[in-house]
């Protein structure tokens, strides 16, 4: 190995074509985020990010210096096009434009490449959370992710609870696997501080004044009927030390199967829980900086960003102790089964009631958010794409 190889600007592609703006959740924030990072990093690599026609300008005012965007002829929405695709055809468009690294971001990429594949598998679901999926889906995503990760050079995954679900579901060699942690929202301070007036923000989503928040989605796993029957069960109602009463705020879509609602109605809190919908980015940071207690009931997750981007705008968490949740929210989260309405009761309401406890929570919270950073993220992924380049792709 020669030192000008060594020290050689490497050329990096960026599988992007997994990305559906608004629809993909924390693995677009995962995206953006480190585009931005790796941008941003001093040297002479460059990057080229093959994204699909959906996401197009989703780069356009992000300001980079280092990126070109390569639109690719498919669209994320059509699954199978876009597996086609990247099976068949970006690697070829990636040798055309001299890449030296592939780095797919969203778990699956090209089964074979000219030169070493990194992929980012952020969890498995279909293993994690198995039976909210159609088998069909879990089939399609479970022999893609493993082909991905069986013929990469590396795998990034964002927890040490994943490393450990990756290695024992696909069987790779742990030192092939390596933990880079998330880190909230790089912008999320700025979106809380741009906007001037919280009150029509809160207005516009029909938000009053005191309320617990927590995420929902079109996924099951964020285990909001379980939250719902917690929060019914309050002893004496969810209430403040002062009297006032509580709502529960569901930010974000929920699944469409009616569940949340008839669950809604059954529990009697119509009057009590607002559901947003999609709801913007700089939304997302008043409705949870307003909050007194952030609520994260998920039975599974790889990262959990919420957990950090509550941590980090001083909200005290109460937050679920399964898959890599505790990993993330540190001593800076008051943990619960999630399986169980009792202890989500008991934590909501230990919270809610007691002044003391969501103070000390908001300032063991902003501790533990100071230590995840994206550009320690960046610094740690561009050193995989490195190592990959010096070595080999191989496979297991």
């Amino acid at each position: 190995m020669t030192a000008e190889r060594a020290s050689q600007p490497l050329h990096v592609g960026l599988n992007l074509l997994y990305l559906l703006p608004g629809e993909v959740g924390g693995t677009e924030t995962y995206a953006r985020s480190l585009v931005a990072e790796l941008d941003a990093l001093a040297g002479d690599d460059r990057y080229t990010l093959y994204v699909n026609r959906e996401a197009a300008g989703l780069f356009d005012d992000a300001g980079l210096a280092r990126c070109t965007v390569s639109v690719c002829p498919v669209d994320a929405a059509r699954r199978w096009k876009r597996y086609a695709y990247e099976q068949l055809r970006l690697a070829r468009r990636a040798r055309s434009d001299g890449v030296d690294v592939l780095h797919s971001l969203g778990y699956v990429g090209p089964r074979s490449a000219h030169c070493p594949h990194v992929v980012t598998i952020h969890d498995l679901i279909y293993v994690g959370f198995a039976d909210t999926m159609a088998a069909s889906k879990r089939r399609l995503l479970r022999f893609f992710v493993r082909r991905s990760a069986r013929h990469a050079a590396r795998v990034i995954t964002v927890s040490s609870a994943s490393k450990a679900a990756i290695v024992d579901d696909i069987g790779l060699a742990p030192s092939r696997v390596t933990v880079i942690h998330e880190a909230a929202r790089r912008d999320l301070l700025a979106d809380r501080g741009s906007t001037t007036d919280d009150d029509e923000v809160l207005r516009r989503h029909g938000v009053v004044t005191p309320y617990v928040v927590a995420f929902s989605s079109a996924s099951a796993n964020k285990n909001i009927p379980a939250l719902l029957d917690a929060f019914a069960a309050i002893p004496g109602g969810a209430h403040l030390e002062d009297g006032r009463a509580c709502a529960l705020v569901l930010v974000g879509r929920v699944p469409a199967d009616g569940k949340i609602a008839a669950t809604i109605d059954r529990l009697g809190l119509g009057d009590r829980v607002v559901v947003t919908g999609y709801v913007a980015d700089a939304d997302i940071a008043v409705l949870i900086g307003n909050a007194v207690v952030f609520a994260f009931p998920s039975r599974y997750e790889g990262f959990g960003l919420p957990v950090l981007e509550a941590q980090l705008l001083g909200v005290p968490v109460v937050a679920s102790n399964a898959a890599s949740i505790p990993e993330v929210a540190g001593d800076g989260a008051l943990l619960f089964d999630p399986r169980s309405a009792a202890e989500i009761a008991s934590a909501l309401a230990t919270t809610l009631g007691e002044a003391d406890v969501r103070d000390d929570l908001v300032r063991r919270g902003r501790m533990n958010a100071a230590r995840f950073s994206w550009e320690r993220a960046a610094q740690a992924t561009r050193e995989v794409y490195r190592e990959s380049f010096l070595g080999s792709p191989g496979a297991a």
